[in-house]
């Protein structure tokens, strides 16, 4: 079931750390008049709700289409991450991951890719393209900033900078 609209504005004000439409609308670079207009037709419009998305992730869809397009954006980065931590571990210096540590491997790369997931969540998505976002979470990766990769990495022998 979808939100009501009125609950969405107070999300998004919320979002943007504001209390009013007025301060809603001077940070989206909209007219107060347009978030009225979202108010009394009971929705917003795609291509708003789309940028909205992109600066603020998918939990501000409301149509399929822009849920469409957050997901598809967020996997493309959480597939890339999650695959650079799996060429880290096939490249590491002791060689080639055996058959026992590519199914053990196996049991933990849902958890691996959720732990990613959760992480370009708490990043945002706000003024970042998915090219930016992937870089940041390899670095982060790299760095290892994210628990349970980091840990994994050090399980597996693979080395971070």
């Amino acid at each position: 079931m979808e939100e009501p609209i009125r609950v969405y504005i107070e999300r998004l004000k919320a979002a943007l750390g504001v209390t009013t439409d007025e301060e809603a609308a001077s940070k989206l670079g909209i007219s107060k008049q347009a978030i009225a207009n979202w108010r009394r037709r009971g929705n917003v419009p795609l291509e708003v709700e789309i940028r909205l998305v992109n600066s603020f992730g998918p939990d501000f869809a409301r149509s399929e289409i822009a849920k469409d397009v957050s997901v598809l954006r967020e996997n493309e980065v959480v597939y890339a991450a999650t695959l650079h931590v799996y060429f880290k571990i096939a490249e590491r210096p002791r060689g080639k991951p055996t058959f026992e540590e590519l199914r053990s491997l196996g049991y933990v790369f849902k958890e691996i890719e959720e732990s990613i997931r959760r992480k370009v969540r708490e990043i945002s998505f706000e003024n970042e393209n998915s090219s930016t976002l992937l870089e940041i979470m390899i670095a982060l990766i790299d760095a290892g900033k994210i628990p349970a990769v980091s840990d994994l990495l050090t399980h597996f022998g693979a080395e971070r900078p």
